[in-house]
Formats: structure tokens, C-alpha cells, sequence
């Protein structure tokens, strides 16, 4: 199989799908096709240069497919897995990157055929982009993955050389694979990205329901703002990452409760020694935190030694499994 007849397609063409475009495009190999449900949003994915051809079709657009990756919000993924599995082709491998595994996991197993493969995927970005708020094409960039992690969960009948084909895909995007079980990822997830959503929405609440909110709103300032910010953007999609995790988010919702708990506790008693040591330690954790996020100097872990483009490339094209074989080996 010539490594320019790889046919990969991107659904969905926001900031995460056209920066895949975009580092896969600098390897000159692939024949990339961008989708998304909004044509002019496609169409601005290519004339950054992240796509081959835009389609706006999406049977035209998975017509064929190697591989097709769905950066696609939370809840458009359910109902995109079940109107193309009927069109992937036998040996097509399948990813996403969707923050939450489990829902993802459970809907590839319902609509997937046999002998297509299926690699969920959550990317954390690179530090030094990581912070962009930005969205769509335009905020787009081909390192936006360098540097970073990159969890890769297979499905139970996940061929071992489809695994090996994203965590090539993941190398040529710059990223370090990683592979965290599923239910230990959601979890994790809960923390920092559900329960943070969840005090963002208690806030503004709290503070627009009072009386006071007709004067306060004239004095909120800077803090108010960053700490409320994650209001914003789809209700339907906040929704979903907090129903879908909701187990887990209540566990660390009643961790944060207890938290606040103490924290009132040493209000009411005027302990301004206990108080200085909570925020110094407080500080200390994040200051830790965001060290090791610029640097990437996590826990010391086994040496991976990455394989270079031009071997992952010769291991992409040279297995033949896309071709051949199913989920069982069949």
C-alpha cells in the first residue's frame, strides 16, 4: 500500500481537527480529507492548508477511509459513529477526542462493525498553547500537540497493529501516547475539567441570585470574570460532560464540599495561622503544577524511546492490516 494512498479523514474541522490537519500535512504523505457540518468552517480548515479536499458529504468523506478521527464535541460523537458505520470500510481504523472514554468506549461497541477498529483519545496540548481559549480554523496551529501527552484507550477487540497505527499517528503529531484505562481516565477528568465547570456554573449563580447582584456586577472585576469563564460556550455540551461523568463528579463534588466545609469552619473561628497555610500550600501545589506542565516533569516513568518519522512511516505502511485483517485476526 503507498503511503500516498493513505486516506485519512477528519471530521469535524474546528481548532483541534485543522491542527491534526495541519502536523499531518508536513509529512506530505497523507491524502487528507476535513468534514465538518459547517461548510464555510471546512472550507476555512483548507485554505489554511489542513486539508487536501473538504467534503461536505460525509458518506463521500469516510468513503474509503484508512482512518478517520473525530474531533468532534461530546455529544455530536453518538450519532456521527452511527451514521458512518455503515460506510467504514473492513480494517478502518476509528479515534476520537472527546475528553470523557466511557460513553465514547460504549458507543463504539454499539455501532462499529466487526473488523473495524476503534482507539479513543484524549489529547492534552502543548503547554505553551494550551492556554489559547480560542476556536475554530483560525486558532489552529500544527504544534498544537508537540510536547504534550496523548491518551490512547482501545476497544476490547482492537487489533493490536490498529493501537500501534494511532500511537504512530500520535508520534507524528509530536505528542507522547499514553494509556490510561478508561474509567481511571474519566475519573481523573472529573477533577479537572467537570468539577472546575461545576464551580464556574455555582458561582455565577450564587452570585446573580442574590439581591446584592444589581450593585456587585457594577465592582466584578478580573477574578470574578476568570473564575466564572467556563459558563460560557454550549449549554448542551456542558451539559453532557456533566451527566455523562456524574458518578465520578459527585465523588469529587462531596471531596470539594468537605473542603469548603473546613474553609468555613476557619472563617467562623478566625484562624488567620491555619488560613495563611492553606493559601501558602495552595500556592505551592500550583505553582508545582504549572512548572511541571511548562516543562513536562511529571513522575519519573519507563523510557519511551519514540520511533523516528521515517520508521514510523515504514511501520505504518508495511503491516498491511488495513487491508486484511479483522478485529480477531481474520
Amino acid at each position: 500500500m503507498g503511503t500516498q494512498h493513505m486516506k485519512i479523514t477528519v471530521i469535524g474541522t474546528g481548532r483541534v481537527g485543522t491542527s491534526i490537519g495541519l502536523a499531518l500535512r508536513q509529512e506530505q504523505r497523507f491524502e487528507l480529507v476535513g468534514h465538518d457540518r459547517d461548510l464555510k468552517t471546512a472550507q476555512r480548515a483548507q485554505q489554511r492548508g489542513a486539508f487536501d479536499r473538504v467534503e461536505w458529504n460525509l458518506p463521500a468523506a469516510v468513503e474509503n477511509a484508512d482512518v478517520v478521527i473525530l474531533a468532534l464535541p461530546l455529544a455530536a460523537i453518538r450519532d456521527t459513529l452511527q451514521h458512518i458505520a455503515p460506510m467504514l470500510k473492513p480494517g478502518a481504523l476509528v479515534m476520537d477526542t472527546a475528553s470523557l472514554k466511557r460513553p465514547v468506549m460504549q458507543w463504539a461497541r454499539e455501532f462499529l462493525p466487526d473488523g473495524v477498529h476503534f482507539v479513543g483519545g484524549n489529547p492534552v496540548l502543548n503547554p505553551a498553547l494550551a492556554l489559547d481559549a480560542r476556536t475554530g480554523p483560525d486558532a489552529a496551529h500544527p504544534d498544537l500537540f508537540a510536547g504534550g501527552l496523548y491518551g490512547l484507550m482501545p476497544a476490547a477487540n482492537c487489533a493490536p497493529e490498529a493501537l500501534q497505527l494511532a500511537s504512530n499517528l500520535v508520534a507524528l503529531l509530536r505528542a507522547t501516547p499514553f494509556y490510561p484505562d478508561p474509567a481511571e481516565h474519566d475519573g481523573l477528568m472529573a477533577a479537572i475539567e467537570g468539577l472546575p465547570g461545576l464551580l464556574s456554573l455555582a458561582l455565577m449563580r450564587t452570585a446573580a441570585a442574590s439581591p446584592a447582584w444589581r450593585e456587585a456586577r457594577k465592582l466584578a472585576d478580573y477574578p470574578f470574570n476568570m473564575s466564572t469563564s467556563l459558563v460560557e460556550g454550549d449549554p448542551a455540551r456542558q451539559r453532557d460532560l456533566l451527566l455523562y461523568n456524574r458518578d465520578n463528579l459527585v465523588r469529587w463534588l462531596d471531596a470539594l464540599l468537605a473542603e469548603l466545609d473546613h474553609l468555613r469552619q476557619l472563617l467562623l473561628t478566625g484562624d488567620a495561622e491555619a488560613l495563611e497555610q492553606i493559601v501558602r500550600e495552595a500556592d505551592q501545589a500550583r505553582r508545582l503544577w504549572l512548572s511541571d506542565r511548562r516543562l513536562g516533569t511529571w513522575e519519573p516513568a519507563p523510557e519511551i524511546e519514540l520511533p523516528t518519522t521515517g520508521q514510523i512511516m515504514s511501520q505504518m505502511f508495511g503491516l498491511g492490516w488495513l487491508r486484511r485483517r479483522g478485529p480477531k485476526g481474520t
